[in-house]
């Protein structure tokens, strides 16, 4: 059984708020007003915390299956948590949420998308979009999740199945023949850093103490350059991948040589991070219109939409998401 990592669950809360702020940032300047250069160039860069949670999902499976055994036994736990760690909650907000834009379609700023029944219930690669607009990376999410069932079968055709995808999705995109569809999804570049996190849980246990601090500054480093010398999606990107795994590693061994206990409201967030991550971009939808229509300023306007919306998915996981998984536990699931 492996040990949580506080300072992991800390950093996925603070990756969550980075993308409300993200979106928060878009809604209230569509809905609000147009904001100073600043805040683009900070709060609005936090769709990186999409980069990092793809990172620190290859890691955490890794880190938590790379010594399961080889059996049956093994596939169906794995299948099984997986599916209660994703569907039940993601149901709870896309199915309400598709409701309410079939009777009320203003809701919805793109309301001409083309939205796949597919992908919004099963999360799987299609042409079209899901109805849940942030579930485009549970996309990606279940495809890895999907992919790595073949760990359990060998590690050596793992890895060579992986080695052969990540060479696939580098010559396509090398050669800017990346397919439309659901290809967009299976050649995409993010899907390097689920594997850039695989790598770094391998490499956990060879880490020592001494070079943890290193890796955390220098992780801060590229993650600095990755953010400001990107102008859109391409190789550099992955600089703040790699960051990201540095960081990680970094924090994961420094963790397990000294024991210190993180604010309590730290790990709420991050405990909470997956139902922040699935409430917050509906909310802000309508929070940002209802304070655009009582004519609040920007600076109002975005710091009420990231705490109400953060403080909803918080709610949202004390009361539901939480209950939810342990309903399942008790009733001896997995």
């Amino acid at each position: 059984m492996k040990k949580n990592i506080f300072s992991l669950q800390v950093f996925r809360g603070l990756a969550a708020l980075a993308v409300v702020g993200h979106h928060a940032v878009t809604s209230t300047s569509a809905f609000i007003g147009d904001m100073p250069a600043w805040i683009y160039n900070t709060i609005g860069k936090g769709n990186f915390g999409v980069d990092f949670f793809f990172v620190l999902s290859g890691f955490i499976i890794m880190y938590i299956h790379q010594y399961d055994d080889k059996s049956l036994h093994s596939v169906t736990r794995y299948i099984k948590k997986r599916v209660v760690r994703v569907y039940p909650i993601y149901w709870c907000i896309a199915i309400p949420l598709a409701l309410a834009y079939v009777f009320i379609p203003s809701l919805s700023e793109a309301g001409g998308r083309d939205v796949s029944v597919l992908s919004s219930i099963f999360l799987t690669p299609s042409s079209g979009v899901p109805v849940l607009s942030v579930a485009w990376t549970l996309i990606h999410e279940i495809m890895f999740y999907s992919l790595f069932l073949l760990f359990f079968y060998s590690n050596r055709v793992f890895l060579i199945f992986i080695s052969i995808w990540v060479a696939g999705i580098i010559t396509l995109n090398s050669l800017g023949e990346v397919p439309s569809g659901a290809g967009r999804y299976v050649f995409s570049l993010l899907n390097i850093e689920f594997v850039i996190g695989m790598i770094a849980a391998s490499l956990l246990k060879k880490t020592s103490q001494n070079i943890a601090p290193a890796l955390i500054l220098g992780g801060i480093t590229l993650g600095f350059i990755g953010i400001y010398f990107v102008e859109q999606f391409n190789y550099i990107r992955l600089i703040f991948a790699l960051g990201m795994a540095m960081l990680i590693v970094g924090s994961a061994t420094i963790e397990d040589y000294k024991k210190f206990t993180w604010p309590s409201i730290l790990i709420l967030l991050g405990n909470a991070s997956f139902s922040i991550y699935l409430v917050h971009n509906p909310a802000l939808s309508i929070t940002q219109r209802i304070l655009g229509e009582i004519g609040s300023g920007w600076e109002i306007g975005l710091l009420l939409g990231i705490t109400v919306t953060t403080l909803l998915g918080v709610i949202c996981h004390l009361t539901l998401e939480k209950k939810i998984i342990n309903h399942i536990k008790s009733r001896g699931f997995y």
